[in-house]
């Protein structure tokens, strides 16, 4: 039979490499879930930057073919301008009504450009929000903290043996 200090001893001892364990699992598993949240930023940074790459792009190639169209109209109205022998503030005006138009339809999609730049600027702090959260909610344990539980358990122990002690006395 075991006596009181053997058992003390082994009862703490359990209780101490069970906080151990218990504390290198819940360190793994924070760390891990921060590893995610990282992940998962870095994915949609990445996708938010293609987004933002395809709307600059799209939005270049508009402008592209509003400046072809208008070049083709101004070329249109110069050529029958000049075949009709037409010259003075009618056809001016005509040249500035095309230029004002493509002007115009130019600077709304540079406004829409804007607003889905800031769209996306938005859906990226938002990324950033979550992922800080997730770290906030998945922290390491405390070394103090599963220190003290330790130390508890180690005085319980002491505890449990002088107990025992007393009873066989």
């Amino acid at each position: 039979m075991c006596g009181p200090a053997a058992i003390a001893i082994a009862g703490t001892a359990v209780s101490v490499a069970g906080k151990v364990v218990e504390h290198r699992a819940r360190s793994k598993q924070a760390s891990s879930a921060r590893g995610l949240a990282d992940q998962n930023l870095a994915l949609e940074r990445r996708d938010l930057a293609i987004r933002a790459t395809e709307e600059k792009r799209a939005t270049a190639r508009s402008i592209d073919e509003i400046l072809l169209d208008a070049g083709i109209v101004t070329g249109s109205v110069q050529q029958s301008a000049a075949t009709g022998n037409v010259r003075g503030q009618s056809v001016n005006e005509m040249l500035r009504d095309v230029e004002r138009s493509a002007a115009g339809e130019i600077d709304t999609l540079r406004d829409q450009e804007t607003l889905t730049l800031a769209q996306l600027q938005r859906l990226r702090e938002g990324s950033e929000l979550r992922r800080e959260a997730a770290h906030l909610q998945n922290k390491s344990p405390s070394k103090l903290a599963t220190g003290l539980r330790i130390g508890a358990d180690l005085i319980g122990g002491v505890t449990t043996h002088d107990q025992l002690k007393a009873i066989r006395s």
